[in-house]
């Protein structure tokens, strides 16, 4: 059941992405929520590019600060998204 649902998540991912030119951005907290669409958009992208698609837009990766993450998760974002 929880594979249908993530195939059929990625489809529809697929389907907006493929839709049109506008890049996308999306958010990243380091939550469980934010995990799961990062994760399915990285696969999603992944598969376009061993179908052979070539024509990527740009996809920005913005980590968003919620303030109700737990201290590991915010001493991750720390270490590895600093600018």
């Amino acid at each position: 059941m929880i594979e249908e649902k993530v195939k059929h998540t990625q489809q529809r991912l697929r389907k907006e992405f493929l839709a049109d030119n506008r890049p996308w951005v999306i958010t990243f907290s380091g939550g469980k929520d934010s995990t799961a669409v990062l994760q399915l958009t990285i696969e999603m992208l992944l598969n376009l590019k061993r179908e052979g698609y070539k024509d990527f837009k740009k996809v920005y990766i913005v980590s968003s600060d919620t303030k109700v993450e737990m201290p590991i998760i915010e001493d991750y974002l720390e270490k590895n998204y600093r600018i």
